[in-house]
């Protein structure tokens, strides 16, 4: 606080000297003479604010604002360009460049602007966490995902502002091999394994073979298991959508263990056929809204 007073008063007075010396009309010309007196009046303003703010009793929130004044006695330290002939050449050669720098960042914010939108087309459907919450069939979809492959929920492609943040991320290399990781999944090996068998036997409590009519060899069993397991899955949770424990209820202590079943028999991701399928056969709504 004391170097604050300090400084403060030392850029006043030579403030009032300079205008003193030179009169206020050829003072102002000056540029840097501006910026000086820009700074002087923020400092004065800023301590003004600390000081008498609470005595003449000013609104809380709107001392809060006044406080942003504060900020700006950052700028004392390039009064340093004044006596620093090559740095005020460096500036006047930015200041010169602007309008080329004008240009470069629009034609990055083209660039920007169409990966996003390629991003959109081919990477909106992509599931990121929480979308396995989704009301009703519509939870379905992302509950094939591997937890440890969705995208996180700031980071995805399902609308432009949030794709453009999302390639700024890329960009900059922040974690984009996990969005690389996300974007490569590929659809596993469609089987229906010996063990997965015996426990679908377990929870219906009987033989599925003679229950629904599927044999395990088929090729075709694994997408017959999933149909199998959502139903389960839709039958004993249907209605429960505000239960905080969705898509799993307490209540429907079976209904991860089937939708497990169904990732099993087939990992990775759904096919575009397999998706079209489950959604003709009622069993998944497609709709990526919010």
């Amino acid at each position: 606080v004391i170097t604050n007073f300090f400084f403060s008063f030392v850029f006043g007075w030579e403030c009032m000297f300079k205008m003193y010396a030179f009169y206020p009309r050829r003072y102002f010309i000056n540029g840097w003479n501006k910026f000086d007196f820009f700074i002087v009046m923020v400092s004065y303003v800023g301590i003004a604010v600390d000081n008498l703010g609470a005595a003449i009793g000013i609104n809380p929130t709107v001392l809060r604002v006044l406080r942003v004044f504060r900020i700006f006695r950052i700028l004392r330290a390039f009064r340093i360009f004044k006596a620093a002939k090559g740095l005020q050449a460096i500036i006047a050669t930015l200041g010169n460049s602007l309008g080329a720098l004008a240009n470069l960042f629009g034609m990055l914010a083209l660039v920007f602007f169409i990966f996003a939108v390629l991003g959109v087309a081919l990477f909106g459907t992509l599931c990121a966490d929480g979308d396995e919450g989704q009301d009703g069939l519509r939870a379905v979809r992302c509950m094939f995902a591997d937890p440890d492959l969705m995208l996180e929920g700031r980071a995805t492609f399902k609308n432009m502002g949030i794709g453009l943040l999302t390639l700024f991320r890329v960009a900059t290399g922040d974690a984009w091999g996990a969005l690389l990781d996300v974007a490569q999944t590929a659809p596993g090996t469609r089987e229906v394994k010996a063990e997965d068998w015996d426990k679908i036997n377990g929870l219906l409590g009987d033989d599925v073979a003679s229950l629904a009519g599927i044999n395990r060899t088929d090729a075709d069993a694994p997408f017959q298991i999933a149909k199998l397991a959502i139903r389960q899955w839709n039958a004993s949770t249907f209605g429960m959508e505000a239960d905080p424990d969705w898509p799993y209820p307490e209540s429907a202590p079976n209904s991860g263990e089937w939708m497990s079943i169904a990732r099993k028999v087939l990992p990775g991701c759904l096919t575009d056929q397999e998706a079209l399928d489950l959604e003709q056969a009622g069993l998944m709504d497609c709709g990526v809204g919010e």
